[in-house]
């Protein structure tokens, strides 16, 4: 960040990408799920599901529960994409909690699209 104005341009670039207006309905979300994007980054990270046994079948037949993600670096990639992963690979419906400041990150809010809500709520 050499000058002012470079600053400046990246201090407002930064807040429109943070606080821009994103699309809410259950539609997008449905093709945010199913899109190349979300399949490239399963390709990208080499994102796996592992069932063992029957463990798929008790967790599509069973109530509702909480289920947490382990501890993770600096981005929660693996725990974002846990919420399309499981929905569409896993056969059931899924809505994520991800930190509320994930909401506000920029680029990394695009994530929200997928089924999700604050945690504080």
């Amino acid at each position: 960040f050499g000058s002012w104005k470079i600053r400046t341009a990246a201090v407002l670039i930064s807040t429109i990408l943070a606080y821009h207006p994103l699309p809410s309905s259950p539609e997008f979300s449905e093709k945010a799920m199913a899109s190349t994007y979300t399949q490239c980054l399963y390709k990208y990270f080499s994102y796996r599901f592992v069932w063992k046994n029957d463990a798929l079948q008790k967790v599509q037949n069973a109530e509702p529960f909480l289920a947490a993600g382990p501890p993770h670096g600096v981005l929660p990639i693996a725990n974002l994409l846990s919420i399309p992963g499981t929905n569409v690979l896993g056969c059931m419906k899924f809505v994520g909690a991800p930190a509320s400041i994930v909401f506000r990150t920029p680029f990394l809010r695009y994530m929200t699209l997928y089924p999700s809500i604050h945690v504080d709520r």
